[in-house]
């Protein structure tokens, strides 16, 4: 994913990023989004905790 260089951005220091590469065929930024939207599934608001991969929605829901 290449270097991680917070000094290129340094208004976004300390933000979470979400990158969508590889592993599915992505037409779009749309599908990207309800890709990372779907990991809903994974997470459990009584417990505030993902049971498997949620981190790209937690991050989507709550920009």
């Amino acid at each position: 994913m290449g270097t991680k260089n917070w000094d290129a951005l340094p208004e976004y220091q300390g933000l979470g990023r979400s990158y969508a590469i590889g592993f599915f065929k992505l037409r779009s930024p749309a599908d990207m989004l309800f890709r990372f939207a779907h990991e809903v599934t994974n997470y459990d608001y009584e417990t505030n905790t993902c049971w498997a991969n949620c981190g790209n929605y937690t991050q989507v829901s709550a920009a």
